[in-house]
């Protein structure tokens, strides 16, 4: 029986000895990469002012026939097209002006980005010599490139807190025992890391207003491609590990 004693003893020193010889290292692994969005979300708001309700009616609905049929012509389907923000409002009397009817219609255009399909769009409507139309373009990284780019990024960030912990133990003459803690986005210590990531935002570019005036009788409807620039978007990943390690046996 004492034999026993003496065995679980000693076991329990041991493990007291082992505890006090291990530490713990928190590191933050880090990653970042930038990549060109894949959603475009293309706004036509056209807009047209006639001297009564039902002329500017009758003519809104002439613009958006044109701007619908330019839109399935290119490859557009219905489902990628949706009509918003119908508006119908007079403008005050000028002078010897009388009082206006300013009828507006909004298109919502959503499909995988190509730069081409944008600029086809625009120049087929300068071609048209259509009045009254506005193109606005955003873009946008998609649910599916998010999940695939976060999935990359946290990868790597693992990667980089072990890098990270095998250079510190490695400088205190320790070994790396294992993994006690894994954090991810909601932790804090003297980085405040506990915020949420920044806010992706949809990068916008406006082209020129498409209408009848000198400006646009300037521009030219064979204009490069590079007219339209689309910008990257940035994603980032922090993973904070928190590492056993003791000096070298």
């Amino acid at each position: 029986m004492k034999r026993v004693y003496c065995i679980i003893i000693g076991g329990l020193m041991c493990l007291s000895s082992f505890s006090q010889r291990v530490a713990s290292l928190d590191v933050v692994g880090e990653a970042k990469k930038t990549v060109l969005p894949d959603k475009g979300i293309m706004n036509l708001e056209i807009k047209t002012i006639k001297n009564s309700e039902s002329e500017a009616f009758t003519k809104l609905n002439d613009m958006s026939g044109l701007v619908l049929k330019r839109l399935k012509a290119d490859g557009f389907s219905d489902d990628q097209i949706k009509l918003a923000d119908f508006s119908m409002s007079t403008l005050p009397a000028v002078k010897n002006r009388k009082v206006q009817y300013e009828a507006t219609q909004s298109m919502i255009v959503k499909f995988p980005l190509d730069k081409q399909r944008i600029f086809n769009i625009y120049s087929k409507l300068m071609k048209d010599s259509v009045q009254g139309v506005e193109i606005y373009v955003e873009t946008e990284c998609s649910e599916e490139l998010t999940r695939k780019i976060q999935e990359e990024l946290i990868i790597l960030a693992l990667k980089d807190a072990k890098r990270k912990a095998t250079i510190i133990a490695a400088e205190s003459d320790c070994d790396i025992f294992s993994v006690s803690n894994i954090g991810y986005k909601y932790f804090s210590d003297n980085r405040t890391f506990d915020s949420p990531p920044p806010a992706r935002n949809s990068i916008k570019f406006v082209p020129p207003v498409l209408k009848a005036d000198a400006l646009a009788s300037e521009e030219d409807p064979s204009m490069p491609t590079n007219y339209f620039s689309i910008n990257e978007q940035e994603f980032s990943e922090q993973v904070k590990v928190t590492y056993l390690i003791g000096p070298k046996k």
